[in-house]
């Protein structure tokens, strides 16, 4: 049943390249009727379910886009990675001190934490259904092990770097580099908490989307509306930490720091984005939400009633919102400061706005991408998944859940988002 294509991808070692990919299925029909004979599956369409019609932007065909121009300080953070990717520098040479996030692996769901898990061990994991809490206390220790070995020492010798720890570790610089040069393991201003100012004006990508928060309630106060909500989804950032050299040794590469004491950001990520709000808008601070992983359930859903009884116009959530949260009846606009490897889980994520209940009329999803940055990596990750789930579930000329390759051209948009495939 598999259909097999030559496609240019854009690789974890950030190289352009002419390979095959599974694109989809043949004799789908036949392959469907098989599945539909065991599943009874009907979308929210099918069971007649009233929803907000959802907008999804980019919008290339109207002339709407999202596309952002990285920073030069991100560019040269992207070139330092692609260095060290491609073996010409060691991660001692770009790294002195390291960030990293409390809940790296934690928060990672169980396909993105097994495939971290295969890339360093080399083992392959047979994941059926959902991982148990030991297994995933096993990988996540492992992981976290590997990290610790490659953190202590500043000038380890890369031959004891972890059979794919090397790209793991370098697709996490890129993905923190993509959101704010803050969350960057290797860079040494890293130990240096930003302002919240200096944090939301170096990201290109939660610049905008401030910037759109602001203008949609400056536009629905000028025209007398009920103020909507918003919610930015993002699942870095939540409590920065650094490494911070504590004892140095001299060796015949110089001076390099041999062990690192641990320094937390005083004021967390998305406490920063809750402060540049309130002093840049006429919103107050308990008119913003925060939701991540860590807090308690009476706490989640806490917040989640505030959001639906409007007391709250924003919520910034990281990837405990996917399930259990609903948050549609004052929502307008979700913003998608991250993104996650699987479009199942997007469309979770979509669909706590994007769901009956909901007072409006539209719901906006929003996709702000960097251009040349982890983003087109995902990107086609989401692309290559959604096609062939799609192709399973769609039938009768009429197409599934999964939106984010049905409203805008994933494949024409992926090569906008590559502007220099040198970077």
């Amino acid at each position: 049943f598999m259909r097999i294509n030559y496609d240019i991808r854009y690789t974890a070692q950030r190289k352009i390249k002419k390979e095959q990919v599974l694109l989809g299925y043949i004799n789908a029909p036949q392959m469907r009727r098989a599945i539909f004979s065991i599943f009874d599956y009907k979308s929210g369409e099918d069971a007649n379910i009233k929803r907000p019609i959802k907008v999804t932007y980019p919008n290339i065909p109207k002339g709407i886009e999202t596309t952002l121009t990285p920073s030069a300080e991100q560019g040269d953070s992207f070139r330092s990675i692609k260095e060290y990717i491609l073996g010409e520098k060691t991660y001692s040479e770009i790294c002195e001190v390291s960030t990293t996030e409390t809940n790296q692996y934690s928060e990672m769901n169980d396909e993105e934490l097994v495939q971290a898990y295969e890339d360093l061990t080399g083992k392959e994991v047979d994941l059926v259904g959902e991982l148990d809490d030991k297994t995933r206390d096993k990988f996540i220790k492992a992981l976290e092990d590997a990290q610790s070995n490659t953190q202590t020492f500043g000038t380890f010798e890369e031959k004891k770097e972890p059979k794919g720890a090397r790209v793991i570790k370098a697709l996490s610089m890129l993905r923190q580099v993509t959101i704010s040069p803050y969350l960057y393991m290797c860079k040494k201003r890293s130990a240096i908490e930003p302002t919240s100012s200096q944090y939301i004006e170096t990201s290109p990508k939660l610049l905008y989307i401030v910037n759109c928060i602001k203008n949609t309630l400056a536009y629905e106060k000028k025209n007398k509306l009920v103020p909507s909500g918003s919610v930015i989804f993002m699942n870095q950032g939540v409590k920065p930490m650094a490494m911070i050299p504590s004892q140095y040794q001299e060796t015949s590469a110089g001076r390099v720091a041999t062990a690192f004491d641990k320094v937390e950001w005083k004021q967390g990520g998305f406490d920063k984005i809750k402060q540049y709000i309130v002093d840049n808008s006429e919103l107050e601070a308990e008119q913003i939400g925060l939701i991540y992983g860590g807090l308690t359930k009476i706490q989640k859903v806490r917040e989640m009633d505030k959001f639906l009884k409007g007391e709250t116009l924003v919520l910034i959530g990281s990837k405990t919102i996917s399930t259990g949260i609903d948050l549609q009846k004052n929502a307008s606009t979700m913003y998608f400061a991250d993104f996650d490897w699987n479009p199942t889980e997007a469309e979770q994520t979509v669909g706590r706005i994007h769901r009956q209940g909901n007072r409006m009329a539209y719901t906006r999803i929003v996709y702000p991408m960097l251009e040349n940055s982890a983003d087109p990596i995902i990107f086609q990750i989401l692309q290559e998944k959604t096609m062939r789930i799609r192709e399973i579930w769609d039938k009768e000329g009429r197409t599934s859940e999964l939106e984010i390759s049905k409203e805008f051209d994933a494949n024409e948009f992926k090569h906008k988002l590559i502007t220099d495939p040198e970077e």
